[in-house]
């Protein structure tokens, strides 16, 4: 047994079998100035109530412009770096040759301490222990930044750098491989942070601890291999400090005080 159509189905039904014509009276004035200025051509359609550009724009490559508290540009990228020799950018970690060595994209927690030790002497029925100077030290310095993943670019650029981080923590060896800087201890880097607060300073890493942890989605991609990387994790760091002999004889507190080793990596 047949029954009719009600009114408003046949309505929705004649409008949806003449899509390339829209009642612009029903649509609101955004919705029809898009439909007004589109050419309906070849296997192409317009449904009521959908305006144009609803798909996906690609998005406009960001430029990244560094400004102070009064809106003043400033050229130096105050981001947190670490330079790389060249020689550890290749392979796995080439992904990082464009910005020549590691970058942590959000702001990481830094730390560290400066010390003077003293030793004391003790005299015989004395009230006082006597203290003399012995030397001045830097602490490591500990980075803790997270780093996220949200496309297969960044997934490279977390492998890169995971990677490249492993590889600096290890001596060169390798002799009969082929390797000519075997018996070579980790290179020495340098540490840029929020400008001149920490600027050009030589560093070893001493260890590296990456989190993989449980409760994140973690993104898969093939690239010379299968790797599953997680969408959000931190990475810890812990630097020291790799003074040359002619740099520390060349360093005087006079200068340090009124700013004229700007640049020269002492913290």
């Amino acid at each position: 047994m047949a029954t009719n159509q009600s009114q408003s189905d046949l309505q929705t039904l004649d409008r949806y079998q003449n899509a390339g014509i829209v009642d612009f009276s029903e649509s609101s004035p955004d919705e029809r100035s898009l439909n007004q200025n589109k050419n309906v051509g070849l296997l192409s359609r317009t449904v009521p109530g959908i305006p144009d550009g609803a798909e996906v724009a690609p998005l406009d490559k960001p430029e990244i412009t560094f400004v102070d508290v009064n809106g003043n540009k400033q050229g130096k990228d105050l981001r947190v770096k670490i330079l790389v020799p060249q020689k550890y950018l290749t392979g796995l970690a080439a992904d990082l040759q464009t910005q020549q060595g590691i970058l942590f994209p959000y702001t990481p927690t830094i730390s560290y301490e400066l010390s003077a030790d003293y030793g004391t002497l003790n005299p015989m029925h004395s009230n006082f222990s006597i203290s003399f100077y012995q030397r001045s030290k830097i602490s490591s310095i500990n980075i803790s930044g997270r780093f996220s993943v949200q496309n297969e670019k960044d997934a490279r650029i977390y492998r890169a750098t995971s990677h490249c981080f492993k590889a600096l923590t290890r001596m060169r060896s390798g002799g009969k491989g082929g390797d000519p800087d075997s018996g070579a201890p980790p290179p020495v880097c340098r540490l840029f942070a929020y400008g001149e607060t920490l600027e050009n300073v030589p560093v070893a890493i001493q260890s590296f601890r990456i989190e993989l942890p449980d409760s994140i989605d973690y993104m898969t991609f093939n690239n010379d291999g299968v790797y599953s990387v997680p969408t959000l994790s931190t990475f810890s760091i812990s630097l020291i400090t790799m003074y040359s002999r002619n740099e520390m004889q060349g360093f005087s507190v006079g200068n340090y005080i009124n700013g004229g080793t700007r640049g020269k990596g002492f913290i």
